[in-house]
């Protein structure tokens, strides 16, 4: 049950073999092992919502889940409960590098991130550079204030700076998305070829 007047940290499955994982953060592949460290390191009174990403359903082994299940502060939640539903009521997040983390500092919210990610190293986040910090990094976050909001602002007004058009291809395959996607890929390329003289 996802009851959302808890003390919780809200952490989000990652997707089974995403490249996220796989290439940008092959330490925290094994996710089982990385719920169980911070079932460990949570403050007393707190509880770890683990929600499953909605579209990797069937890729995990039942055995996982059963797994998290027998963790004592830990609660297994929904994965078709909204999202931000449960950010928006979460004490802080914890994450390796999804967009989860950034919807967190829309919110927010204090996010613990653990792999490299866009918004790592911007000040907006409790960056775990080494695992053996992770409990002092959820007291930190638990216990700090609201994300400044123009720190917020600004940070969203760079990512749109640089960003390109188009939006995932699981999201769109229309030719109009297709052909933005190619245009912003061209354009980076350009835009390296020309850095590199």
């Amino acid at each position: 049950k996802f009851d959302k007047n808890k003390n919780y940290i809200f952490f989000p499955l990652h997707y089974t073999d995403d490249a996220q994982i796989t290439v940008r953060a092959p330490l925290f592949s094994n996710q089982l092992s990385l719920i169980e460290m911070i079932s460990k390191s949570l403050p007393y009174g707190y509880s770890l919502y683990v929600r499953g990403h909605p579209n990797n359903l069937g890729f995990n082994p039942l055995s996982l889940y059963k797994k998290i299940n027998k963790l004592s502060n830990v609660r297994l939640i929904s994965p078709y409960i909204p999202p931000h539903e449960v950010i928006k009521n979460s004490k802080a997040m914890i994450v390796i590098n999804s967009t989860a983390g950034y919807e967190g500092i829309i919110f927010q919210k204090p996010v613990i991130a653990l792999g490299d990610s866009f918004y790592w190293k911007n000040g907006l986040t409790f960056d775990v550079k080494e695992i053996n910090n992770l409990p002092i990094m959820i007291s930190k976050a638990v216990n700090s204030p609201k994300i400044n909001q123009e720190s917020i602002i600004q940070f969203i007004y760079k990512l749109r700076k640089i960003s390109y058009k188009g939006k995932s291809m699981s999201a769109d395959y229309s030719n109009k998305n297709v052909a933005e996607l190619t245009n912003s890929v061209l354009k980076k390329i350009e835009g390296l070829t020309s850095q590199n003289g």
